[in-house]
């Protein structure tokens, strides 16, 4: 069973809101945070975290990362779609292009 998961982000001051925004639908909330660092997300505990690493390379969009996050019902997965699309202009190619493709199936 998976405790959490982590993500490496360039700007944590720029992908806070994005996840922020992106988690909400979920019932995920901001519960932790050390400054300039890290930021934790989730229900009861940190389960979904970012990370700054301002001198990480871009991951290839063709690096087979997946992840799949579990929503309650079909409207939160339409509000998850609804907070990425209002923020696709700030991420990258490949999330703008998992976003579309998930926003055709909006499946759970």
């Amino acid at each position: 069973m998976i405790d959490h998961v982590s993500l490496a982000v360039r700007d944590l001051s720029k992908a806070e809101p994005f996840y922020a925004a992106l988690l909400a639908p979920l019932g995920m909330r901001k519960l932790r945070e050390w400054p300039n660092a890290a930021v934790g997300f989730g229900k009861k505990y940190p389960e979904f975290w970012i990370n700054r690493r301002a001198a990480m390379a871009r991951v290839a969009d063709d690096s087979g990362v997946h992840i799949c996050l579990r929503a309650t019902d079909v409207r939160a997965v339409e509000d998850f779609h609804t907070a990425a699309s209002l923020h696709t202009t700030s991420v990258s190619p490949s999330l703008r292009a998992a976003i579309a493709l998930a926003n055709c199936g909006r499946s759970l």
